[in-house]
């Protein structure tokens, strides 16, 4: 048992687990979302995390838009996705190009 005065340490991999992903309520409970699939909803969720990673290694176009560096593989390991189920995953995001405006906090 920790005595009153002692601190509480947590370690990269502990901090790693705590990380809690940004899902917009919008893509739920939104009429105009509701056509959009689960998959491509979560797919979202993941690219949009990935905006702050962007932000902080300078990851901006001549137009000062911000991307990201992510391949059809990387996103096909991290759901265990095919990679023909990847691209239609991105493609309907794509295709639809919802309004950016109601995502922002």
């Amino acid at each position: 048992m920790k005595g009153f005065n002692s601190i509480d340490f947590i370690t990269p991999e502990e901090l790693i687990l705590q990380r809690k992903l940004i899902f917009p309520e919008v893509l739920i409970y939104g009429d105009k979302y509701q056509s959009i699939g689960s998959d491509a909803k979560i797919a979202y969720m993941l690219l949009f995390n990935q905006l702050e990673r962007a932000i902080n290694e300078n990851w901006f176009d001549e137009k000062n838009n911000v991307f990201f560096k992510f391949n059809y593989g990387e996103m096909s390991d991290i759901f265990n996705w095919s990679l023909n189920k990847t691209k239609a995953i991105l493609s309907e995001l794509q295709y639809r190009r919802y309004d950016r405006n109601c995502f922002r906090s």
